[in-house]
């Protein structure tokens, strides 16, 4: 996936923070490659998932506390420095050198792959859209010849959909600073209450890169960041207790799940999350 901040962020009121966050993205990552190597190998561990069932839904967890803290984060990230030049300078750095990198790197280690002879694999014009509409934040995830045979065929590092979710979430925090709502927590929270419903109901179709995406996944991420921005403009107000935030989780992941204890549940674990690496920044 992608990585969302700078160690180097100034005003950190704890200043492992971001260490600590850094951790459980190290744990989410972790998550969500256990869960792609049984899809992607067409194994699933039947009889683990029969005494786990939860373990089914792993990936989808582990991208969820992606975007919970990216949203906390990117919201500090602004509050900190509120210039639309610097945020915008912050989000391509943390974004886009790695992820050219992450493409080329994937387009050379294809022509190993491909099943095409390698004059045929660099002259298909699929080499070059692979990079132009990934980049585009499109995503394009064929590349000619490569992993046909697999269970998701020819999807070449399939993970980078949510890229563009991501740098749409990026737009959302860059329009409430420039337009200054960020400077008053009541007016900041009034609008990313009011995004929280609007993602709840209608996240399906904000797809403004059209790119090629899970749409029944959307409303899901948008609504970890934003309830990571929430708790970020709420931290003066909310006393940590991981007693309390794990008492909620624990509640929210046993009751019956309909359209809206979904996303009070993942009010719930970014609640936890949030506690969690303050927790370890005190340890």
């Amino acid at each position: 996936s992608h990585s969302h901040f700078s160690p180097r962020d100034k005003g950190s009121e704890v200043p492992s923070e971001s260490l600590n966050f850094l951790h459980l993205r190290h744990t989410a990552a972790l998550f969500v490659l256990i869960a792609h190597s049984f899809a992607l190998s067409g194994k699933m561990p039947t009889d683990v998932l029969a005494a786990f069932p939860a373990l089914e839904g792993i990936a989808p967890l582990g991208v969820t506390i992606f975007f919970i803290i990216s949203g906390y984060l990117v919201t500090k990230s602004w509050t900190q420095e509120p210039s639309w030049i610097v945020f915008a300078r912050k989000r391509f750095l943390r974004i886009y050198p790695a992820f050219v990198t992450c493409l080329i790197f994937c387009i050379c280690v294809g022509s190993v792959f491909t099943n095409l002879k390698q004059d045929a694999y660099w002259q298909s014009s699929e080499v070059m859209h692979y990079f132009i509409k990934n980049m585009l934040l499109q995503n394009y995830p064929p590349l000619p010849g490569v992993f046909e045979g697999n269970p998701f065929k020819s999807v070449v590092n399939g993970s980078l959909w949510t890229i563009p979710i991501e740098v749409s979430c990026y737009i959302g925090v860059l329009m409430l600073g420039i337009s200054g709502l960020l400077k008053s927590k009541r007016r900041s929270m009034v609008c990313l209450v009011a995004a929280l419903l609007w993602v709840v109901f209608w996240g399906q179709n904000i797809n403004i890169f059209g790119a090629t995406v899970q749409s029944a996944a959307l409303p899901t991420y948008y609504a970890a960041f934003i309830f990571g921005a929430i708790f970020f403009q709420l931290k003066e107000w909310l006393s940590p207790s991981m007693l309390l935030s794990g008492c909620l989780l624990v509640v929210a992941w046993f009751i019956p799940s309909n359209n809206f204890t979904h996303f009070l549940g993942i009010a719930a674990l970014g609640y936890f999350v949030v506690n969690l690496a303050q927790w370890m920044g005190h340890r």
